[in-house]
């Protein structure tokens, strides 16, 4: 389970603009339960924080460098702490950035989380605007946080296969650039679904999630290599780090 403690304690940032890889959570929260929201008050969390706010300030400045604010988080399995880590992340840029709109956005057709994190309606959402017509402001809501809004998935259909391939996602994203000033998109695991390398090619950077003690480094290696043919990685999270970084890593730094 990720843990406040384990993220402290087995994380490191390897961040640079351009592209990186760093270290970061563990598994996420049990089947079923909500994300923790760790950093809704940030005094009870100084160094989980601080630790934030390392990957905070590489997206701001890849936005001010690049003009970059649509960022997705994606792991190769489940369970990797994607979820919690997009959840507090939102949580402390609609802290840090008081005068900016932020807005998380759920793309896990089978197992949604972020509704739960923060006590909302699992619809309206993102299907509803893929197909039914509805707009961003009526599938986004509010939260305790007045500058932080979430797009819940919406109830999952079986209409279309791949409903990242279409049009009208290419539209919602759009939408969302023009609306907020930062944009956070929590993937669906690359082995266990397609959409991820979908929504990946539509937003502005990639930030990789992965489990040191659980995911053997090649398979990571393999992951990143075919993930870059149609996403562009910006950096990366870490989970358990216990030992030195592999050679095939240092080409991020």
């Amino acid at each position: 389970m990720l843990t406040p403690k384990s993220l402290i304690l087995k994380h490191l940032f390897a961040l640079w603009a351009g592209k990186g890889l760093g270290q970061g959570g563990s598994r996420g929260s049990p089947e079923g339960s909500p994300p923790p929201l760790w950093l809704r008050h940030l005094k009870e969390q100084p160094l989980l924080t601080d630790q934030f706010r390392n990957l905070k300030r590489h997206l701001q400045s890849l936005k001010a460098a690049h003009g970059w604010k649509v960022f997705a988080l994606a792991a190769p399995h489940r369970r990797a702490g994607v979820s919690t880590l997009v959840c507090n992340l939102g949580l402390l840029m609609s802290r840090d950035f008081l005068d900016q709109r932020i807005l998380l956005v759920d793309t896990c057709q089978q197992h949604p989380a972020l509704h739960l994190a923060f006590g909302l309606n699992l619809q309206p959402g993102l299907n509803d605007y893929l197909f039914d017509g509805l707009n961003l402001a009526q599938v986004s809501q509010g939260t305790f946080r007045a500058n932080l809004e979430v797009v819940a998935s919406g109830e999952a259909t079986a209409e279309v296969a791949s409903p990242y391939d279409l049009r009208r996602f290419q539209d919602f994203m759009e939408e969302a650039r023009g609306h907020y000033d930062f944009v956070l998109v929590d993937c669906p695991p690359a082995f266990e679904s397609s959409d991820a390398q979908a929504v990946g090619g539509q937003v502005d950077g990639l930030i990789v999630v992965a489990e040191a003690n659980r995911l053997r480094y090649e398979v990571l290696q393999a992951y990143i290599k075919e993930m870059e043919k149609q996403v562009r990685i910006v950096g990366g999270v870490l989970n358990k780090r216990e030992y030195v970084i592999p050679d095939f890593l240092y080409r991020f730094v």
